[in-house]
C-alpha cells in the first residue's frame, strides 16, 4: 500500500450561511477567529506532508517501530541450481545465523514445479522440516536438529505413500530455494 497524498483545496463560497425561523430566512454572520486557524487547504496540506514524511521515516527506522523488524528479513542463502536434484548436503550461508534470532526456509515443491512453500520463522538454534502433502502422498526433508553458525545440514527428502506405507528417497522434491534471516526481537 503506497502512502499517497490527497491535495486539499479551498472552496469558494457561493451563498452566505442562513438560518430559517418561522418561514423567514436570515443571513448568519461569519465566525470570528483569533490567530491562525488550522482549517485551511494550505494548513491541511502542510499537516499531511508532515505526517507522511514522519510515517515514511519511521517505517525505515526499526528503533521507532520495532514491529517492522519482524517483517524485514535478509536472504542469506540462495540455491544457485533450483531445477537440480537436492540430496543430503550441508549448505554454507552468506553470513552466520548467529546474527539473527530466527530464520525461514523457502522451498519449492519439486525441481520442475512452481509452487513455493515456507517453514515459517524458526528460532535460530533449532532445526525444521520442509513438508508438503498431496493427499495420499507427502514429502518431507529435515534439517539437523541444531541450526546455527554459517551452515545448515539437510537430510534426504522422503516420499511417503499413505496407501501402501512406502517411504522412498525423493531428491527432486522439497528443494530449498532461499534461507532468510530475521531479527524480530521475539526470540
Amino acid at each position: 500500500m503506497a502512502l499517497e497524498k490527497f491535495t486539499w483545496q479551498n472552496g469558494t463560497q457561493t451563498e452566505p450561511a442562513k438560518v430559517e425561523i418561522g418561514g423567514q430566512s436570515y443571513n448568519v454572520s461569519d465566525a470570528q477567529y483569533e490567530g491562525e486557524t488550522p482549517l485551511s487547504a494550505s494548513n491541511l496540506n502542510l499537516m499531511q506532508d508532515t505526517l507522511l514524511s514522519n510515517v515514511k521515516d519511521n517505517l525505515n527506522d526499526d528503533t521507532k517501530i520495532p514491529s517492522v523488524k519482524a517483517v524485514k528479513g535478509k536472504i542469506i542463502w540462495t540455491n544457485s541450481s533450483p531445477t537440480s536434484t537436492f540430496g543430503a548436503q550441508t549448505i554454507t550461508l552468506d553470513e552466520s545465523l548467529d546474527n539473527y534470532d530466527s530464520y525461514a526456509i523457502i522451498f519449492k515443491q519439486s525441481t520442475t514445479g512452481n509452487r513455493f512453500y515456507n517453514t515459517g520463522q524458526i528460532p535460530t538454534g533449532h532445526g525444521t522440516i520442509l513438508f508438503y502433502d498431496a493427499g495420499l502422498v507427502y514429502w518431507f526433508r529435515a534439517t539437523s536438529d541444531i541450526v546455527s553458525g554459517n551452515t545448515i545440514t539437510f537430510e534426504n527428502c522422503e516420499e511417503v505413500s499413505i496407501v501402501n506405507h512406502v517411504s522412498l528417497p525423493a531428491e527432486n522434491r522439497a528443494i530449498p530455494i532461499y534461507v532468510i534471516g530475521y531479527n524480530t526481537g521475539l526470540f
